[in-house]
């Protein structure tokens, strides 16, 4: 292809022009750096080793305020970025600040992409440690500077936040606020269990989760209550006596179970003092009452549910209960995520950003999503609902910031646990009985397909419901994502999405007996299909890309639509169907359907996986497009595009057309180079 020609063309004529550039800054001939480098960005400003060079110039000219300001925006770009996190380690090395030092340098052992990388980082600890200047000016820091030190030098693989209530420490994230801001944060404390205490750390599996915005308050604190309120509060000893004082009226509370929220209702128009004579939690207030016309915009987020299984008559015979709640609303058919699994794909509907802009992609390395635009639960907090989700997956643990804009959240990760769809529904009910006058934002998470590929222990009506057959399957070491054609899973999955539906039932009589049709907005979604319901072996065919999207509710047509939906459009489309402003640059677009500027001509799914090759996935409703690196993915999500493999397939005849389409693959090509050109190593 001429196109990919120009492009490897161009990105080596890059190269050797950056090479020539870290030739003159190692020969001393800044000056000329400086210029070349400027001529460098004008051509191609995107290069994220731009600042690494910039920074190093900086602090060649002695400017560490400049390098440091520099690496750091950096940073923002590219957070995995080894080089970016080595330098600016150096940079605060040299500012004698060895502590924050030993931060980056810690991010930098977690981002190495080899074993060069990180003996590049030992040695420079090994300096270190032999700079007695620098052993003697730490003082009473010195054991923090030791605990720092072996953490480096010690690294094997970063905590995951899928062990969630559990830190790095082994210790229990209880009555501990996380993503703090200058007036609270999300404190997680144990949720009912009132049998225990406290638990070990090894029965993390076991309990669940309840997580609420607040802050510590010390002995006192007044409160004006405008509204008819609730008040959270949590004691954090079994000895914490309280005194609340409603108006002139005074309550004596003892004996709170601790590290666990209580709720207090309020009236309107009071002033409240509590007195306690320990720290305790003070949640967030929340109101009984709000005016916001619809009174459940309800997600309910189908983990690893397939398009391709409920496709025509299928979906009213696999989900009877669905079929009958949706009949009324529309179902996009052609709907697709744009991740391959759960981690980025969920991402892209909290964000509206597509993969390589959210950055939530690398499994080995924690990061939080919504630190440049608001997540979907902050902008319907920001209007007034009650934010609440009830979640079971592990991929979406609170620590990934899925915390940040509900009022409440109920989290137990159903992979390792008991927190099934029965739960979810229950707690679902229970939350919007309690406020019964509120509008509700309401994400419930039902995991239970992944159990058929997860081989994850079943339900007894599960059990006795599979044949024989569908348990001979044996141990499989390889990710679901991984796992191929298998009839056993398949039977598996269908009396999994079976039972799912008979829960559901139940929650969509709830909401009918309680909701009028123009008060609600309910969606079924999902992330993924699955590998194993066809012989396709690539990884982003259609079974695993193409999902579910049907929405319910006030101005929703009843009907099918098969304009092109990704999973990125699912942000600006309910902002917008609740009449909610926004002014966030997003790469999700409202369908033309709800009265968007226009049809999508195509949706795009990317893998962007350290240590796999890059794939992207791009179809419109005549061809798939699919391409491949050679190369692997770095940590920070580069990869190099020397060499790349494409083809065009036909859908209605699987045949693959490139030859026949040049004009199509070029277009599709250059799409996917622009897209992702920021992580196209140079």
């Amino acid at each position: 292809m001429k196109l990919q020609k120009r492009i490897v063309e161009k990105v080596n004529e890059l190269k050797t022009q950056k090479e020539n550039i870290k030739e003159l800054v190692n020969k001393g001939d800044l000056k000329s750096a400086k210029f070349k480098l400027e001529r460098y960005k004008c051509e191609i400003s995107y290069d994220i080793d731009i600042y690494s060079i910039e920074a190093t110039i900086l602090i060649c000219e002695g400017k560490l305020y400049d390098a440091k300001s520099i690496l750091e925006k950096g940073l923002k770009l590219k957070p995995f970025n080894f080089d970016l996190n080595y330098n600016l380690a150096y940079v605060y090395r040299l500012e004698s600040s060895i502590l924050i030092s030993l931060d980056y340098y810690l991010n930098a052992v977690r981002c190495a992409n080899n074993s060069q990388e990180k003996d590049l980082i030992i040695d420079v600890l090994k300096q270190i440690t032999c700079d007695s200047n620098i052993i003697n000016s730490l003082g009473k820091d010195y054991m923090l500077f030791k605990d720092k030190l072996h953490k480096i030098i010690n690294y094997r693989a970063e905590h995951d936040n899928r062990h969630f209530p559990i830190t790095e420490n082994n210790e229990l994230l209880i009555s501990t606020a996380i993503f703090k801001d200058e007036r609270g944060g999300y404190y997680s404390n144990y949720y009912r269990s009132e049998e225990l205490l406290n638990y070990p750390t090894s029965l993390w599996k076991i309990f669940k989760n309840e997580i609420l915005y607040g802050k510590k308050i010390r002995r006192k604190v007044e409160l004006e209550i405008k509204e008819n309120s609730i008040i959270p509060i949590s004691t954090t000893s079994f000895d914490t006596k309280l005194k609340l004082k409603v108006n002139d009226e005074e309550y004596k509370i003892e004996k709170l179970i601790p590290n666990r929220f209580s709720y207090f209702s309020i009236d309107k128009n009071s002033k409240v003092s509590i007195n306690s004579n320990k720290t305790f939690i003070l949640g967030q207030s929340l109101n009984k009452e709000d005016k916001n016309k619809i009174k459940l915009v309800l997600p309910i987020f189908i983990d690893g549910l397939s398009q391709s299984v409920i496709e025509g008559k299928n979906f009213r015979k696999l989900m009877p209960n669905t079929y009958e709640f949706f009949k009324e609303g529309t179902k996009f058919t052609n709907y697709y995520t744009n991740g391959e699994w759960t981690l980025p794909a969920v991402a892209n509907i909290f964000t509206g950003k597509y993969t390589t802009n959210h950055k939530l992609f690398n499994p080995r390395i924690n990061y939080d999503i919504g630190r440049e635009t608001p997540l979907l639960s902050e902008q319907f907090k920001n209007q007034g609902y009650f934010t609440f989700q009830a979640c079971g997956d592990w991929r979406k643990s609170p620590l990934y910031g899925y915390a940040k804009g509900f009022n409440r959240t109920i989290y137990q990760s159903a992979a390792w646990s008991k927190m099934g769809c029965e739960e979810v529904i229950c707690e679902a009910v229970e939350q919007l009985r309690a406020f019964k006058d509120r509008s509700h934002f309401m994400w419930l998470s039902i995991f239970e397909l992944h159990h058929a590929c997860d081989d994850i222990f079943y339900k007894i009506s599960s059990q006795i419901n599979n044949s024989l057959f569908s348990k001979t399957i044996t141990h499989d070491e390889n990710k679901s994502v991984d796992r191929g054609f298998d009839e056993r899973r398949i039977e598996k999955y269908v009396n999994e999405l079976q039972r799912v539906d008979l829960y559901l039932g139940f929650l969509y009589g709830f909401i009918e007996k309680t909701y009028k049709d123009d008060e609600i907005m309910v969606m079924i979604l999902s992330d993924h299909g699955q590998g194993f319901l066809d012989k396709n072996k690539e990884l982003l065919k259609e079974s695993r890309i193409k999902v579910p999207f049907m929405i319910k509710g006030r101005n929703i047509p009843a009907g099918y639509c098969d304009e092109i939906m990704e999973s990125v459009d699912v942000y600006p489309t309910l902002l917008r169907l609740c009449d909610i402003e926004f002014t966030e640059e997003l790469d999700g677009k409202l369908p033309k359907y709800f009265k968007g500027e226009g049809e999508k001509k195509f949706s795009y799914t990317e893998s962007i996986y350290p240590e796999k090759t890059y794939k992207a996935s791009i179809n419109d409703k005549e061809h798939n497009f699919m391409f491949e690196s050679k190369y692997l993915v770095d940590n920070d999500g580069r990869f190099d595009i020397s060499d790349c493999f494409f083809r065009l397939i036909s859908k209605k005849t699987g045949e693959t057309e490139t030859e026949l389409y040049l004009d199509k693959v070029e277009e599709y090509l250059d799409i996917i180079f622009e897209h992702t050109k920021e992580y196209i190593k140079i």
